[in-house]
């Protein structure tokens, strides 16, 4: 079998994948990599996956560093099922994160609108 490039024997790649935009991307988000963790292997990285809860608590380097990794990754990936799959889990992460904030900021309106009135005990 041949590549899209025409090389035979060598493993077939699907065409829109072209290693000079990996490399160049990856060129760009390297640093945010090695900002979190100097040493960083792939293997055995502390880098959170980005939408977990370690991811949320995280720094914002630690933060920049897992959606360097998840750009990464995702242009790598030649599944389209991963993709498809990694693109919901992000979106499910997203929005949850988001009705939380809301909720927060109406209690945190509704607080300050309308404060409790602290019952009194009398002895």
């Amino acid at each position: 079998m041949s590549t899209p490039s025409g090389e035979p024997g060598a493993a077939a790649r699907p065409p829109w994948l072209i290693d000079r935009d990996l490399d160049a991307v990856a060129l760009h988000l390297d640093p945010w990599i090695l900002a979190a963790e100097p040493d960083h292997d792939a293997r055995t990285t502390s880098i959170p996956l980005l939408g977990t809860p370690e991811w949320v608590a995280a720094d914002e380097v630690t933060r920049n560093a897992a959606v360097a990794l998840y750009v990464i990754a995702c242009l790598a990936e030649r599944e389209p099922v991963v993709i498809t799959a990694r693109l919901a889990v992000e979106i499910a992460a997203d929005r949850t994160a988001y009705l939380v904030a809301l909720r927060q900021a109406s209690h945190a309106i509704s607080e300050g609108m309308f404060p409790r009135r602290r019952l009194r005990h009398s002895p």
